[in-house]
């Protein structure tokens, strides 16, 4: 019974801050603009504030841990493989074959998985999601533009080459990419800065500069995990729904059960000596639903936002089941 209202003290929470957003929205509180600017301030300001402290504080030694490695990389992938040849057996071909790989490994890594994370396992859960952030999110947005590009026949016809090229530049043109890179930047510094004796070659005048600038970032990034649940409640709209049931179920099945699942699974039987915390960020995070940025990328290009629009509506309200399991699971 201990475990159950632990479960819904971590769960209820995070759910209901998305729930105040759509009522927001609803009552025609919180209108379009202003959800686009909550999101800008979210996406540039108040994320990467977070993250790049959060991974600049890390030991970078945490980063090569095989099992963390395994653990946030192997899942997608398999996941790729198994959806493309899925939609290849069930004779879908170019952009609605592409909107069914992309929604089924795209998931909503900073919005939903960084509260969960945090709920869950505190600063040191928080400390996971931006590692995993720094790994797992790159893979993300890198296979997502690259499946449209191969899927589509490339950006603008230039073929598979020109759109691996631009799903890296777009990768890391991401902010939130960015800052996670130049946070775990800054930790390789001071850890090859660190003297035999505990002390450092940087000059403590830098630690004092830090302190301050940490100050600073720790008041902005404070408001984004609340602002990004609230706009993505906003965000959310039963329009989206349209037809394709079986295949909207198969995609679900796949990011809401599948994926997390195998990761489950690599940890329980691979690897089951990973830090007990970084194990239950990377199964909560690989259980997140399909990430609002898929719908919107796919709405830019014209990629079957649709359907698209469809999946991330039913794999966030069915989170609202699969995700208490996934924590009572992992806690």
């Amino acid at each position: 019974m201990e475990r159950i209202l632990t479960v819904i003290q971590i769960c209820l929470p995070v759910f209901a801050v998305i729930a105040l957003g759509k009522w927001l929205s609803r009552r025609g509180t919180m209108t379009e603009v202003h959800r686009e600017f909550i999101l800008t301030i979210v996406y540039w300001l108040a994320l990467p504030a977070l993250l790049f402290p959060a991974l600049a504080k890390q030991d970078v030694t945490s980063l090569g841990d095989t099992g963390f490695l395994i653990g946030a990389t192997v899942p997608i992938l398999i996941i790729v493989v198994v959806y493309a040849l899925l939609a290849r057996l069930m004779g879908f071909r170019g952009a609605f074959a592409a909107a069914i790989v992309i929604c089924t490994f795209w998931a909503n890594t900073a919005y939903m998985g960084f509260p969960f994370a945090q709920n869950a396992f505190g600063d040191i859960g928080f400390q996971a999601a931006a590692q995993f952030n720094s790994i797992g999110m790159i893979m993300m947005v890198t296979l997502g533009f690259l499946t449209i590009g191969v899927y589509t026949g490339g950006a603008e016809g230039k073929g598979i080459v020109a759109s691996l090229w631009g799903a890296i530049r777009k990768a890391f043109s991401n902010p939130i990419i960015l800052s996670s890179l130049l946070g775990i930047l800054l930790s390789v510094i001071v850890h090859f800065c660190k003297l035999p004796d505990g002390g450092s070659r940087i000059p403590a005048a830098v630690f004092h500069i830090a302190r301050l600038v940490d100050g600073i970032l720790h008041l902005i990034g404070t408001m984004g995990l609340p602002l990004a649940l609230i706009a993505l409640g906003g965000a959310l709209h039963w329009k989206a729904l349209s037809g394709n049931l079986s295949t909207l179920v198969l995609v679900v099945a796949g990011k809401m059960i599948f994926e997390p699942l195998i990761a489950f699974l690599i940890f329980r039987y691979g690897f089951p000596a990973t830090p007990a915390h970084v194990q239950g960020v990377v199964v909560l995070i690989t259980g997140m639903p399909t990430a609002i940025v898929a719908y919107v990328v796919s709405r830019q290009i014209g990629v079957e936002d649709g359907f698209v629009g469809a999946i991330v509506v039913i794999s966030t309200v069915i989170s609202t089941i699969t995700i208490p399991i996934w924590v009572y699971l992992v806690i």
